[in-house]
């Protein structure tokens, strides 16, 4: 498969520090989003620490299986999904050891979704709060569910509104909380034209995820890539003016 294009967006929000990021080598097919927490200081470095672990590993990985063994194994998992999947083991361990030499006031956690791809299969592993979406022809689906609160009372996704409680999106596993962490995994088939996007929950668009709706229409105007990629950010940026909350977004066009 072609090496795909990938942009980045980040949204200040409201808050004073950027607390998300993300990171991307296209060439190798390795993205990521994090939402770090925690405070200025600990949430920033939990959110760029844990991308860059996940980067390390996987191009490590993707270079020689070889290098990163022995690690957990799972049989239903592709060998790029162990790879991913240890990826993310091995960032939360990191992070994990890291906070419990400090005080509870010093340390951060983050949420975060890594897609690795390899030739023409997407792994997905998730931790969190994020999300990522497929779209494919005239549609669009959520490759992964959020461990969030806010998921937690309203599993469905019905209508009712949950903005009110403060904590909805409070994240239910994170990166560097707990030892025995185990990541959300999705395997699946892309082809050429299809969208990948990956992004923080700060990411709120009109009535809610229907907003990928005008993200779509960009889509089937069948522009260049980067072209497409500006008018997606033009259009989020525009609908996030008053979001309070940092957000961290990939485009993916494959």
């Amino acid at each position: 498969m072609r090496i795909p294009y990938c942009a980045g967006l980040k949204l200040q929000g409201m808050r004073p520090i950027q607390e998300d990021s993300f990171r991307f080598h296209a060439e190798r097919g390795i993205f990521s989003v994090a939402d770090g927490f925690g405070g200025p200081i600990p949430g920033v470095h939990a959110s760029e620490f844990a991308g860059e672990l996940v980067d390390t590993y996987l191009s490590r990985g993707s270079r020689d299986p070889d290098a990163t063994l022995p690690f957990v194994l799972r049989s239903y998992l592709s060998l790029a999904g162990n790879i991913l999947f240890n990826a993310l083991i091995y960032a939360n361990q990191r992070i994990f050891a890291e906070n419990r030499k400090k005080n509870i006031n010093e340390r951060g956690g983050s949420s975060l979704v890594s897609a690795y791809l390899d030739e023409g299969l997407l792994t997905l592993a998730s931790v969190g709060s994020c999300h990522a979406w497929l779209l494919r022809g005239d549609n669009y689906s959520p490759l992964i569910t959020p461990r969030t609160y806010e998921r937690l009372l309203n599993p469905g996704g019905f209508s009712e509104s949950l903005t009110w409680m403060g904590n909805s999106q409070v994240p239910l596993m994170a990166l560097g909380m707990v030892e025995d962490l185990e990541p959300e995994m999705v395997e699946c088939k892309v082809s050429p034209g299809d969208w990948l996007i990956l992004h923080t929950d700060g990411l709120r668009l009109p009535n809610g995820q229907p907003g990928l709706d005008e993200i779509l229409k960009i889509k089937q105007k069948r522009l260049i890539k980067q072209q497409s990629a500006h008018e997606v950010f033009s259009f989020i940026g525009d609908v996030s003016k008053m979001n309070t909350d940092n957000a961290a977004i990939l485009l993916v066009i494959l």
